[in-house]
């Protein structure tokens, strides 16, 4: 967290209803920086959580998928 960036090495694909998890566009691991303001934040986030866990999971601790605004379940909307 000191030098404030995420290791991505990871990607998903929502296929048909189904996830499929494979690498970066690149097919290698990028680093992603993030502004000082979401340090503590992201800090929080990643309080007690392995280096391989998910930061931003669904609430039921799986991948995030594709967005439908009429479910509300989007990281970028206010809280209800």
């Amino acid at each position: 967290m000191i030098r404030r960036r995420i290791s991505v090495n990871q990607n998903t694909v929502d296929v048909g209803g189904k996830i499929k998890v494979g690498t970066p566009k690149s097919h290698e691991q990028q680093s992603a920086p993030f502004p000082e303001l979401m340090a503590p934040a992201i800090g929080e986030l990643c309080k007690g959580k392995h280096r391989e866990d998910l930061v931003f999971p669904n609430p039921d601790g799986t991948y995030l998928r594709h967005v439908d605004m009429r479910e509300r379940k989007s990281w970028f909307l206010p809280p209800s």
